[in-house]
């Protein structure tokens, strides 16, 4: 699995693998664990959803941070 890391140096969040190796790098404003296979994370004050490959697979598109990628609990401001 992959664990978020903090910002390091005002770079932003990021993700490393087991061997301590960031993957993903540390663009994002703010980053979740993954869960289901995606990971929230923030983006220019809006949340969107990446892949374990880094990947945005639902754009930042949300001004609060949804429960997880399946649920209608979105707070959906355009």
């Amino acid at each position: 699995g992959l664990a978020q890391v903090e910002p390091v140096f005002h770079q932003g969040y990021g993700y490393i693998n087991r061997q301590g190796t960031l993957v993903i790098p540390a663009e994002f404003d703010l980053a979740q664990d993954f869960s289901e296979g995606l990971a929230a994370v923030m983006k220019e004050g809006l949340y969107g959803f990446i892949n374990p490959s880094g990947e945005m697979v639902i754009e930042p598109q949300f001004q609060r941070k949804p429960l997880n990628a399946s649920t209608s609990a979105w707070s959906h401001l355009p």
